[in-house]
Formats: C-alpha cells, sequence, structure tokens
C-alpha cells in the first residue's frame, strides 16, 4: 500500500517535467511552480518542452525526485485500481 497522499501524488503527476539546470549535477523533476520534487532547487524560468510524467527515469536523474516520481506513480496505479 502507498503512504503518499492523493494530492501530492496529483500535484507531481501535473508536474512540468525532468530538466537538467547547467548548475546541478543531476537531472531534477520540476513541479508546476519551477520546484524540484525533491526540494533541492527551484529555476525561475523553464523550457516549454520536458520530458513529462510519463518518462522512463534515466541514471543522471536526482535518486530523490526519481524515488518520489515512483511513488506517485504506484499511489496513482492504486488509486486507479481501487476503483
Amino acid at each position: 500500500m502507498s503512504t503518499m497522499r492523493k494530492s501530492t501524488a496529483l500535484a507531481i503527476q501535473a508536474g512540468k517535467g525532468w530538466y537538467w539546470p547547467t548548475n546541478t549535477r543531476k537531472a531534477h523533476y520540476y513541479l508546476a511552480d519551477n520546484r524540484t520534487v525533491c526540494g533541492k532547487g527551484v529555476v525561475l524560468v523553464l523550457p516549454e518542452d520536458l520530458a513529462g510524467f510519463g518518462t522512463y527515469p534515466s541514471p543522471d536523474d536526482c535518486v530523490g525526485c526519481t524515488r518520489r516520481v515512483a511513488a506517485a506513480k504506484s499511489a496513482l496505479a492504486v488509486e486507479g485500481g481501487a476503483s
């Protein structure tokens, strides 16, 4: 059973996607308000065409972001299967 709240999972799903800023060592998943899912960064402007929620994680992605995105996917899958 997933411990992530549905509202949190939906916020992650509605995020802008994966982006690799020039000042970081890893790509991060950005929410709609330009904050990272892991809480380690923020950017003021993001490109329009980012790899979204459904993309497969890369070894170059932030581990914290990858874990939270995976938890959101499983929470939404559990919620979808329970209906």
